[in-house]
């Protein structure tokens, strides 16, 4: 996979420029909204403008696996993930989407699936102590998919 340098959290009060992205030491960077792709269209023209590939994803709030972040990796990645945002939003309440696992395994083909922030479940078992729940989580994921499963590292300092 080639470098990806950040991961930039849409939010009414922010917006992508063109500017940032230039700044940016890669080739391609990554969106992720929280259970949408809200900012999609901004961050596609802000990149364009910029020389920079961008990568669309969410970060998937899960009833039973807590927080995971999907990246499209492709046009059918692209597709998984839209159907998995609209089955867990049609499934759910206004601004309670209910995503499950297993809604993300149906919806596989073509993502990157990172661990997530400290909500996911691999993050969360090992702050609390549990390595074998951590193993276990990762275990999980790596059953669904793959080599496309990345192990996301943070610095919460």
């Amino acid at each position: 996979m080639p470098k990806l340098s950040s991961r930039i959290r849409w939010a009414l009060r922010w917006s992508v420029r063109e500017h940032q992205l230039r700044r940016a030491p890669c080739t391609l960077v990554a969106l992720t909204d929280t259970n949408g792709l809200y900012g999609a269209v901004r961050f596609w023209n802000a990149a364009k403008d910029a020389g920079i590939r961008p990568l669309y994803g969410a970060e998937i709030q899960t009833l039973d696996f807590g927080h995971l972040v999907l990246i499209a990796r492709d046009r059918i990645g692209w597709r998984s993930l839209c159907r998995t945002i609209s089955a867990a939003q049609l499934a759910g309440e206004k601004t309670k989407p209910r995503a499950t696992l297993a809604l993300i395994a149906e919806n596989a083909e073509g993502l990157f699936a990172l661990t997530g922030c400290a909500y996911g479940a691999v993050p969360r078992a090992m702050r609390g102590g549990d390595v074998d729940a951590a193993r276990e989580a990762l275990s999980r994921l790596a059953g669904i998919f793959g080599e496309r499963c990345y192990v996301e590292l943070s610095d919460h300092l």
